[in-house]
């Protein structure tokens, strides 16, 4: 294969690839059952250059591709064929039982437009920037990541911007690798300043002092759309 996962890629090269693995040829099936709806089936196929590419049915589709033991492209689909998410692989650690998620990691609405855009670099790490969308394609969230090097130590850090639906700004926070700074703003859905608050960075006020403000889950999507 080749493609690197470690440089971050847009949307349409992921789903470009993603259409290039699921058309490559199988050298010999190891394994086929089908059951598209009901109970669970697995359909595993060795690939050409001998790389595993593994169907897993749910109630949807899943493929995991997996080259030397470990998974490094999965695609899942919605009911309606429509993909779900692409994910540049993940990493386990068997001493921990934890599995990190690695490079790029896109998520899709049924409709087709994109839900979330977000990069793990380090595995297990968030860096740089962070989109989330409303179902219509509009932008909901955007901001971005810094981190330590290492698993679960990602920060905002900059500019973060809310969007209502109809494209007028929400909510408008500062950050300094984790800490607020500067002035906070809050929006109605006509675009008139209804709150503002500001922080110094002596104050040392972090993201976690202000769950309720920062709407955004590190390891899952966004938790509410609350900007008042």
């Amino acid at each position: 294969m080749d493609f690197m996962y470690m440089a971050r890629k847009s949307a349409q090269e992921m789903i470009d690839y993603s259409n290039k693995l699921a058309g490559i040829e199988v050298e010999s099936i190891l394994e086929r059952e089908r059951n598209w709806y009901g109970k669970t089936k697995q359909v595993e196929y060795r690939l050409i250059n001998g790389d595993i590419k593994s169907e897993m049915f749910f109630t949807s589709k899943s493929i995991y591709y997996k080259r030397d033991a470990e998974y490094y492209f999965d695609i899942h689909y919605h009911k309606n064929g429509n993909i779900s998410s692409i994910v540049e692989g993940f990493i386990d650690e068997p001493a921990s039982g934890t599995t990190h998620l690695q490079g790029t990691n896109i998520h899709f609405f049924k409709n087709g437009n994109i839900e979330l855009d977000r990069y793990y670099k380090p595995a297990g790490c968030l860096s740089g920037y962070y989109k989330f969308y409303h179902s219509n394609g509009k932008i909901a969230i955007t901001g971005r990541f810094v981190n330590d090097g290492y698993p679960d130590t990602q920060s905002p850090d900059g500019k973060w911007v809310w969007y209502y639906e109809n494209g007028i700004i929400g909510k408008k926070i500062y950050f300094k690798r984790g800490f607020c700074v500067g002035e906070f703003l809050w929006y109605d859905k006509d675009g008139y300043i209804v709150k503002r608050k500001r922080y110094r960075e002596e104050d040392a006020v972090g993201v976690k002092d202000i769950s309720g403000d920062f709407s955004v889950k590190f390891g899952g999507i966004v938790s509410n759309y609350s900007y008042r």
